[in-house]
């Protein structure tokens, strides 16, 4: 009996994460390149909430093509023959990336990325009081939407005037 590609697999998995950090080619790219072997996005966004190692193998997965990224902006940065405009896109869309994929390592200090309530900048900061600066930072829900999806607690350097 053939194993649905749906069900989750250790093996699998690890097989999955490994060349999805070495990869140049998004998710969806790596299934429609090798149907059999990796599922849809939604499979592996699934695996990924019901499996926490699977998450966590991921997540490792993302830091290595972070650190790919990063090699690559230092060589587009390096390379003469590149068009200074094509380069500067190259770079600035390998940095967000980057920073969306380790963002302990790559990311901003300005601002907090989030799933479901946007994003919450510097000017957004003002409005809020310490307890529900501290309730971000804890990871905790305020006003019925989720304040932060990250698994590490974020520091909170921002003063009041």
């Amino acid at each position: 009996m053939v194993r649905d590609i749906t069900e989750y697999d250790p093996e699998r998995a690890l097989w999955i994460a490994g060349a999805y950090a070495e990869a140049e080619m998004t998710m969806k790219e790596l299934a429609d390149e090798y149907p059999k072997v990796i599922p849809g996005v939604l499979w592996i966004r699934r695996w990924r909430g019901q499996h926490p190692e699977f998450d966590m193998l991921m997540m490792e997965a993302e830091r290595c093509r972070a650190e790919i990224l990063a090699d690559e902006i230092i060589k587009i940065s390096d390379d003469p023959d590149r068009i200074a405009a094509a380069a500067g896109n190259a770079i600035k869309s390998r940095q967000w990336m980057a920073a969306r994929l380790d963002r302990k390592r790559y990311g901003s200090e300005t601002t907090v990325k989030q799933e479901i309530s946007g994003t919450i900048t510097h000017d957004h900061l003002h409005a809020l009081t310490d307890d529900q600066l501290m309730s971000i930072a804890a990871g905790h829900v305020i006003d019925g939407e989720a304040t932060r999806t990250a698994t590490e607690p974020a520091a909170i350097t921002h003063k009041r005037t």
